[in-house]
């Protein structure tokens, strides 16, 4: 992501009205830590349908957890939280870059087929994605060979 693009998602996430809720990544944190990604996204769900006053949740919260966690090379537990935030968010704004970071990590896990999947419907919701364009030739010459 270039430098104007990513400060473009900081202020969009920084500009929402916030309301004193509690954070929601301290629950989900720890039960990821405790029981896993599936349980983790399964409790966030949880809380967001009986709980959504109470906590801070946004379509940014599983994207960006989905990328700390590839940034730490933990891919599957990446991956699990980003498809769980294009399920519970399937029109965020920036459901193309969640869509790329599981893409890249498809990859990284040797998994052309997934990551092509998921590059491409990048594609489709944002079709001037360089990145993502350059991740599909990428992919492209990695099935081909």
């Amino acid at each position: 992501v270039g430098t104007n693009r990513w400060i473009e998602y900081i202020v969009d996430a920084l500009s929402e009205p916030r309301e004193t809720r509690a954070d929601i990544c301290k629950p989900v944190y720890e039960e990821w830590k405790k029981n896993g990604a599936k349980a983790a996204i399964d409790l966030y769900r949880d809380l967001l349908r009986t709980k959504e006053q109470e906590y801070d949740f946004n379509e940014f919260v599983l994207m960006s957890i989905g990328s700390k966690l590839s940034n730490r090379g933990l891919y599957n537990d990446s991956i699990e939280f980003l498809l769980g935030s294009v399920e519970i968010y399937p029109d965020a704004k920036y459901g193309y870059y969640t869509h790329y970071l599981a893409a890249e990590n498809f990859q990284k896990l040797s998994r052309p087929e997934l990551a092509t999947k998921h590059c491409r419907e990048s594609l489709r919701l944002k079709p001037d994605f360089e990145a993502a364009a350059r991740l599909m030739e990428e992919l492209s010459q990695e099935i081909s060979e």
